[in-house]
This record gives C-alpha cells, sequence and structure tokens, in this order.
C-alpha cells in the first residue's frame, strides 16, 4: 500500500463491482449471486487480507475509518446479494428497495475510501 491512490483505486474497484451489480438488477449482463460475498471483490480481499495491519501506519483515526468501512462493506454485499435474489425470483419491490440500499451504503464507502485517502495523504506529507 506504499504507492499513492491506493484508495482512490479501490474506490474504482468497487464502482466497478457495483456497475456490474446494477448491469445485471437492470438486464444487462449476468452476476451470479454466488460472487456476492464480501470477500469476492478487490475491496474486499484487501478488508480481510492485509488491510487492517497495514492501516496501522496511519494512525487512530485511520483504524477507526477502516472498522467503519469494514462493517459497511459486508452491508454491502449482503444488500447487493439480496438485490440480485430478488431479481431472480421476480419481486420488483424487494429488489427495487435492496438496489437503492445498495446506492446508499455504496455512497457511505466511497466517503470512507475518500477519508482515507486524504488521512494517508497527509500521512505521506509528514514522512516528506
Amino acid at each position: 500500500m506504499k504507492h499513492k491512490a491506493f484508495f482512490l483505486r479501490r474506490l474504482n474497484d468497487h464502482t466497478q463491482y457495483l456497475n456490474r451489480v446494477s448491469d445485471t438488477l437492470t438486464g444487462r449482463s449476468a452476476l451470479e449471486t454466488t460472487n456476492t460475498s464480501p470477500c469476492s471483490c478487490k475491496l474486499g480481499s484487501w478488508l480481510y487480507g492485509d488491510g487492517e495491519k497495514e492501516i496501522l501506519n496511519y494512525g487512530s483515526e485511520s483504524v477507526a475509518v477502516f472498522h467503519e468501512l469494514y462493517k459497511e462493506h459486508k452491508k454491502f454485499h449482503t444488500t447487493s446479494k439480496q438485490a440480485l435474489q430478488s431479481h431472480i425470483e421476480g419481486d420488483l419491490s424487494k429488489k427495487t428497495i435492496a438496489f437503492t440500499q445498495m446506492h446508499i451504503l455504496s455512497a457511505k464507502l466511497i466517503s470512507l475510501l475518500l477519508k482515507l485517502d486524504s488521512i494517508a495523504a497527509r500521512s505521506r506529507l509528514k514522512v516528506v
């Protein structure tokens, strides 16, 4: 995680995943519900992998943000799975509710990733 824009890359990864789910829910492509585990995306791989250890380099504020990101990321994947399952079952009402919730959670994830990017940038400035 020593390179600049690490968190912006994770933000991009998240956005790409969100777009794949959205494309499935609108009929433009197909994403299997088995691919909705919080560990199945690049952000999740980092969160469930070296993330917590690496985030310690940026201080206590980053740790708190990391834990919030972890929690919201898990909710996002649970909700995306619900949306996809509702889509498969043809339940438009449940799909719409879950789809809306996905976007609310996505906005939270993006905000948290931007906050981590800001913390990391401040940390790099102190080192220089």
